[in-house]
């Protein structure tokens, strides 16, 4: 028997059977939820197209918050690496440096705090916070946050927590010429404002990844570009700040 697929919802729920089809509802739940509470905030601004919103709060990142997380960013910088099908790896395809954050430490827990608290999420579905340091000439290439489940690591990161289903990046300054980030797809960018907090979904709101969240960190023309990325999973993030010995971040940024 032949079987036919209007739309690749149908297909994919096909393929991943209930499961699956649970997992998307709960995803879809999130982003429902997670939209209401950020929308609902006084500060924030939606800028986008239809199928993708981000919501932007400015002055999120206070001045001196700012300098002391740039600070600390650079005494622990290590090249960035992205996910690929069996480990992470080191590839021109993202060229900036990478330090993941002492969850431990008070200003980076009191900035964690608050970015759960606008978004309405559990902080413990947290990965830890991950500054990423861009020099002249350096870039990440297109791509998603949101976990390939085609790929050999989603057996892993299926059991520390899901998908992730939200994303918050804050830039820390923005006196460089270039570094925009470039939502391929959907067509438009974001020009860095130092302390500007940037969120986005990474599912659609039926539950299945969005593809118009592809994005690039367009190489810095001139100056460095810092920034802290966070994800939210799912579900609670297996390598959890009380195993701070065991817990090594995802090396995949944003």
């Amino acid at each position: 028997m032949t079987l036919h697929f209007s739309n690749t919802r149908q297909l994919w729920l096909h393929l991943c059977g209930r499961t699956c089809t649970m997992g998307i509802r709960e995803r879809a739940a999130i982003s429902r939820r997670v939209e209401k509470r950020i929308a609902a905030h006084e500060n924030v601004v939606v800028f986008g197209r239809s199928g993708l919103e981000i919501y932007l709060v400015k002055d999120f990142i206070k001045p001196d918050e700012r300098e002391y997380l740039k600070a600390l960013i650079k005494g622990k910088l290590e090249r960035s690496k992205t996910m690929g099908d069996q480990f992470p790896a080191i590839s021109e395809f993202r060229t900036s440096s990478t330090s993941n954050m002492d969850e431990h430490d008070e200003v980076v827990k009191a900035i964690d705090a608050r970015i759960a608290d606008l978004m309405g999420i559990e902080a413990i579905n947290g990965e830890l916070t991950q500054g990423q340091h861009y020099a002249e000439g350096q870039t990440f290439r297109a791509h998603c946050d949101f976990m390939h489940e085609s790929q050999s690591h989603w057996k892993i990161a299926r059991r520390e927590g899901g998908q992730r289903v939200w994303t918050a990046m804050a830039y820390l300054d923005d006196e460089m010429e270039g570094g925009d980030t470039k939502f391929v797809r959907a067509g438009f960018s974001i020009r860095p404002v130092a302390g500007m907090l940037v969120l986005w979904a990474n599912m659609n709101r039926d539950g299945l990844p969005n593809w118009l969240t592809l994005h690039e960190g367009i190489p810095v023309a001139k100056g460095e570009k810092t920034i802290i990325t966070k994800w939210y999973r799912e579900r609670r993030w297996a390598r959890a700040p009380q195993e701070k010995s065991k817990s090594k971040g995802s090396k995949e940024a944003a």
